[in-house]
């Protein structure tokens, strides 16, 4: 997420439309910038993305349906904590989910398609080696949300993309980062079965 502008230039801050605002918070807590628990400060996000406040509490409200924000009444938004239960119903979602998408996928993905996969893995190896995690993390979720697009069912898509987004709380609350299970190796070998 961006930084906070000085108060001399948060007048001039360029403004950001909700659906922009959305997406830079949701990234910001796919790739753990902000961490699960978090307390996000409404005003000072108004501030930072020059948005009203009205449209910041869309913005908020969107993403708590979406379960990656909660929402407590006369305490704030937080980013979500999902507690054991939670984290364990995440993981069942994708693992129904996903199989269906790889069905899908090794009906119909192409040579483009494959090259786009394997240049994902690549860089997600690459960050990986060079102790950049927050970046790996990000690219090994980005796998999964590739891959639903090479499926061609954008609601599987997108709800593979809410569930990536909510398996990064999960990880960043119960597992270590650096040893994380899916990771390269688990990507090219299944690119290797689509195949």
């Amino acid at each position: 997420m961006p930084r906070a502008p000085s108060p001399s230039t948060a007048a001039h801050a360029p403004k950001a439309s909700p659906d922009t605002v959305y997406r830079e918070v949701m990234e910001s807590i796919v790739d753990q910038r902000l961490p699960a628990g978090l307390r996000l400060n409404e005003l000072a996000m108004c501030k930072v993305f020059a948005i009203s406040r009205r449209e910041m509490e869309r913005v908020l409200a969107r993403l708590a349906f979406e379960g990656v924000v909660s929402t407590i009444p006369n305490r704030g938004a937080f980013v979500a904590s999902p507690d054991a239960q939670e984290a364990r119903a995440i993981f069942a979602a994708r693992k129904a989910i996903e199989a269906g998408v790889v069905e899908l996928a090794a009906a119909r993905a192409s040579g483009a398609d494959f090259r786009t996969l394997e240049r994902n893995i690549g860089d997600e190896d690459a960050h990986r080696r060079a102790g950049r995690m927050r970046e790996a993390i990000k690219l090994s979720g980005r796998f999964h949300v590739l891959l639903s697009e090479v499926a061609g069912n954008p609601i599987l898509a997108d709800q593979v993309r809410l569930l990536v987004a909510r398996t990064s709380l999960v990880t960043s609350l119960y597992e270590n980062a650096q040893q994380m299970g899916c990771w390269h190796d688990d990507h090219a070998n299944l690119l290797g079965h689509l195949r």
